[in-house]
């Protein structure tokens, strides 16, 4: 560019991330912010003079709802929207000026794959229920006193819906632990250490097959509402259900009633129906379905946390400040999942 280029920071989340942003750049950028509650026309008189915007992972809460009311489309001198979390299902043609491109950042599926096997192993050990039990002096568990014993992971067969960076190191890791596994995607490629891979014909067969199944894939017109009760009621009665995907993929409804009539094992769901505005919001507004999944013993509830962790962060926006290093020397941006058609 023969002008140094500006980037606009929207969302607290952004603005906490600038000096390591500004660290990590190696070429120049005059950067702004814009907080959700500012007035908008201070947002549009930074946009005019942008290249680049960048919305944090906090900004889900405005983003989702659209951009379009902010008018970033009204600034064609920007090129550039960069998110700095995965999540891109609410873009909509018209939300950007024309030629305009917008990026996302995959450096949560580390994150993300030690969550799953988290889950997985507490799934067959039962950590949290050997500690309960013993607390109130209940020694049933004891190996030493040839008590209940407890599962492993080793030989089972886990099944991936979804392979891509998630599935991926989900894939390694449990290969390490002695796992057959399986995987469905949209754009199916073998690749070690899976077993077999198919496209998404085979989801039947992979349900069938699999003692612990992963969902992994990005919501879509093709996924969403994928898992309904008809497919649900495919998996093994004693199968173990993880899912760091979006909820649309599943028929809330039918998942609900799977867990609650007990139909398989067990779930872990870090990604909910509906969430509060805000931690305040949550005190008030807690439940994350219109169905009471916080009732459920065989379910293992966490809030959206999967990926929340210092080091992912730093991940990401040494991603997000590597992409405006790639459009300050024009080059090609990484993670581009959307672009914006030229009038």
């Amino acid at each position: 560019m023969s002008v140094a280029p500006r980037v606009v920071l929207m969302g607290r989340s952004a603005q906490s991330y600038r000096p390591l942003l500004r660290e990590s750049l190696t070429t120049f950028w005059g950067v702004d912010s814009w907080l959700p509650g500012e007035p908008v026309q201070a947002l549009q008189d930074v946009l005019a003079n942008a290249h680049a915007v960048v919305l944090g992972a906090d900004a889900h809460t405005f983003a989702e709802f659209g951009i379009a009311p902010y008018r970033i489309d009204a600034h064609p001198n920007i090129r550039l929207l960069q998110l700095a979390f995965s999540n891109h299902d609410w873009l909509r043609p018209g939300m950007l000026p024309p030629g305009a491109r917008v990026c996302n950042v995959q450096a949560h599926a580390i994150t993300v794959a030690e969550y799953v096997m988290a889950v997985l192993l507490e799934s067959a050990i039962g950590l949290r229920h050997m500690d309960a039990a013993l607390r109130a002096g209940d020694w049933r568990h004891s190996g030493a006193l040839f008590g209940q014993p407890h599962g492993e992971l080793y030989g089972k067969t886990l099944g991936l819906i979804g392979c891509g960076s998630i599935g991926a190191e989900v894939a390694q890791r449990a290969s390490a632990f002695g796992m057959k596994v399986i995987a469905v995607a949209r754009h199916a490629r073998q690749q070690p250490p899976l077993a077999w891979v198919g496209g998404m014909e085979r989801l039947d067969e992979l349900l069938v097959t699999s003692d612990c199944v992963v969902v992994a894939c990005d919501l879509n017109e093709g996924t969403r509402g994928l898992l309904d009760a008809g497919r649900l009621q495919r998996m093994k009665s004693d199968a173990f259900l993880v899912s760091v995907t979006r909820a649309g993929v599943f028929n809330e409804e039918a998942l609900y009633s799977l867990l609650a009539e007990k139909r398989i094992g067990g779930a872990a769901l870090d990604v909910w129906f509906r969430y509060p505005s805000s931690l305040a919001d949550a005190a008030q507004n807690p439940c994350p379905s219109r169905f009471p999944f916080h009732e459920l013993e065989n379910l293992i509830m966490t809030p959206h946390a999967a990926s929340w962790t210092v080091a992912h962060h730093q991940r990401r926006w040494r991603l997000v400040a590597t992409n405006l290093d790639c459009l300050a020397r024009g080059e090609m941006p990484h993670g581009i999942v959307f672009e914006e058609t030229e009038s």
